[in-house]
């Protein structure tokens, strides 16, 4: 029998509804914050969001998961409806409840819900949202230790073989799609817009294949690394593509903003938009000579690189990570259970053992000590991850468990 885990995750991903969509789902601050106190009203705690160019995820604590699943798909369906391609009535949302929302997770964090399975960005997206909701007062433990587990399920994940730091992700994508639409790189110059993660990246690996990339940003930079996204608006420009990836939550790159020559009908020009919601002004492509590619072009036919093989091995990394995060849930129900057998198991080990042994003509130091010493003390261990599962048989309920983890109960 696993422990009950109130949480609840709803969400929708690339490949069940447009970026348009998916972007609807997406809460400013001050929609957070109302979310947020909306959810305490209905009993349940803490708000993560996490967004990224693959999905949208709300994740929340609640004692009565099915109550909850309820009423967040209510507020998606609201948020989306408008926005729905024709000849659809409702968006299509994934609902996972309880260590089904762990495991989910989980394969988000390690990459392998990735339009391309191993892309390492996404990790350090999910840690921001925890983060975020910690700054605004939506945590709470039981996220908090959720995104204890997932860091570390990440961390080994990365540590595989073929899972490096320059693994695929949308920035291969990106170079992989200008190559198709303009050729060879031979040296050319390409102007990224954004200098966050996902822009960096593109621009690393743009600089890796032979292309000339060129850094702009909405703020200034004081070493002079790139320029001000402003400085750059309708001037000319030796570039042959621009690939948009500022994190803005509306459009910054407009048909004004392209340089003379292209507004003039005299040039042609490419234009890719990594955003989610869409950065660059969706009617650019409608002007002569200006081809857009958004994010949900980007990702028809996204590739698998990895091996079955790094595949099977990241799915057993999620299955471990769930499963300690279930422990660890477990001793912080019990914790003071638990705390007490740490206690005594510390003392065993330290004090009561090394005693027995120098009691029985072990000398300190000896081979044969050292030998009996490590196995007496796997097995200790073996029984505390014993005595754990017993403890996760009678596991509190969802009530009791949710009490325990606010500090509710003596």
């Amino acid at each position: 029998m696993s422990p009950n885990i109130p949480l609840v995750m709803l969400g929708v991903d690339y490949t069940q509804a447009s970026t348009r969509v998916r972007a609807a789902m997406v809460l400013s601050e001050q929609e957070q914050e109302s979310m947020h106190q909306a959810l305490q009203r209905e009993g349940m705690h803490g708000l993560v969001q996490i967004s990224t160019c693959n999905r949208t995820v709300w994740l929340t604590v609640a004692p009565n998961p099915e109550w909850a699943g309820q009423l967040l798909e209510a507020q998606a369906q609201d948020r989306c409806g408008d926005r729905l391609e024709s000849g659809n009535a409702r968006v299509a949302l994934t609902l996972h409840r309880g260590l089904e929302a762990v495991q989910e997770l989980m394969r988000i964090t390690t990459g392998l819900r990735s339009f391309v399975i191993g892309e390492r960005q996404v990790s350090g997206q999910v840690h921001r949202a925890f983060e975020a909701a910690r700054k605004a007062g939506h945590s709470h433990p039981l996220l908090n230790m959720l995104d204890t587990a997932l860091g570390r399920a990440a961390r080994q994940v990365q540590r595989l073989d073929g899972v490096s730091v320059d693994a695929d992700g949308l920035h291969t994508v990106v170079e992989e799609r200008l190559r198709q639409e303009l050729g060879p790189p031979a040296g050319r110059a390409i102007r990224v817009l954004g200098t966050g993660e996902i822009g960096r990246a593109i621009y690393g690996r743009l600089a890796h294949c032979g292309w000339q990339p060129k850094l702009a940003n909405r703020t200034p930079d004081p070493a002079g690394q790139w320029e001000l996204l402003d400085d750059v608006r309708g001037r000319e420009d030796s570039v042959c593509a621009w690939v948009v990836a500022t994190g803005a939550r509306r459009p910054v790159w407009t048909f004004s903003d392209l340089p003379p020559a292209v507004r003039a009908g005299k040039q042609s020009c490419l234009v890719i938009d990594v955003g989610s919601p869409a950065q660059v002004d969706v009617t650019l492509g409608d002007q002569p000579g200006v081809q857009r590619i958004g994010l949900d072009e980007l990702l028809t036919g996204a590739r698998t690189p990895l091996s079955q093989e790094r595949r099977d091995q990241m799915e057993q990394v999620v299955l471990e990570g769930t499963d300690r995060y279930q422990r660890a849930l477990v001793r912080q129900s019990w914790r003071g259970v638990w705390k007490t057998y740490q206690q005594q198991t510390d003392a065993l080990t330290r004090q009561s053992l090394p005693s027995c042994l120098e009691r029985h003509g072990f000398a300190e130091g000896s081979p044969q000590r050292v030998a009996l010493e490590d196995e007496l003390r796997r097995m200790i261990t073996r029984y505390g991850h014993g005595l754990l599962d017993a403890m996760a048989q009678g596991v509190p309920t969802e009530q009791e468990a949710e009490r325990n983890l606010k500090g509710g109960s003596k």
